[in-house]
């Protein structure tokens, strides 16, 4: 019986059990990908795409190598998001995560880390849409854990 069968059996009508997975081995030894449901624009084809419209939920690429300070946040709708910017790494930890990889307590960065592209009221419907598409991408590219970031 698999564990999320296992965590629902034994709690009756209650609430449905958090969807996890135990780390097979240390992270030290682990790939880990951010991914934030946060209004960051990552660079696209041809430059950056400042922009992004309330209810935008694009799944977007951030390569793993961008700094905070070139994920910008943004409004196409005049909407003011300036308190984004004042420190990017609430949102998307790339500092930090790389931190943790140096000091040996993660194993690597994954190549490219996943942000949904706006402001949405309605989050559970595009986590619903994209869930399966960034799930694929992470398998890709072997991920072990994903570090999930609610903004």
């Amino acid at each position: 019986m698999s564990l999320l069968r296992r965590r629902a059996a034994g709690r009756g009508n209650g609430p449905a059990p958090e969807p996890w997975t135990p780390l097979r081995r240390p992270l030290a030894d682990c790939r880990l990908a951010l991914v934030a449901s946060s209004v960051c624009a990552a660079p696209s084809g041809g430059g950056f795409d400042r922009g992004v419209t309330v209810g935008d939920p694009t799944l977007r690429d951030v390569p793993g190598e961008a700094s905070a300070e070139a994920l910008v946040a943004a409004s196409r709708d005049g909407a003011d998001a300036s308190a984004a910017n004042l420190d990017r790494n609430l949102a998307m930890a790339l500092e930090r995560l790389r931190e943790a990889v140096a000091d040996g307590r993660l194993g690597e960065l994954n190549g490219r880390h996943l942000a949904l592209g706006g402001v949405m009221a309605a989050t559970d419907r595009a986590v619903r849409r994209q869930a399966a598409a960034a799930v694929r991408r992470l398998l890709d590219d072997a991920v072990d854990v994903a570090l999930l970031v609610p903004t």
